[in-house]
């Protein structure tokens, strides 16, 4: 597993049996100058236990919002 935090976008992807997160940025930023601003706090929580990943990715500032998760 690889966890991101600098570019702007919250995502993540599973490539050939990786997970590869993106928090995004934790500053009020834009994408562009006319861009809304990203106000986003992004949590991820990660538990293994019994040989199983468990990913949950929320977003802080939208009242614990889940954004996605991950069993794998």
């Amino acid at each position: 597993m690889a966890v991101l935090g600098h570019t702007h976008v919250l995502d993540w992807a599973v490539e050939r049996g990786r997970l590869y997160v993106n928090l995004g940025t934790w500053t009020e930023r834009a994408f562009d100058a006319n861009s809304p601003r990203d106000a986003s706090l992004p949590l991820l929580h990660v538990e293994a236990s019994n040989g199983r990943l468990r990913v949950s990715l929320s977003d802080l500032s939208a009242a614990d919002l889940e954004l996605q998760r991950y069993e794998g």
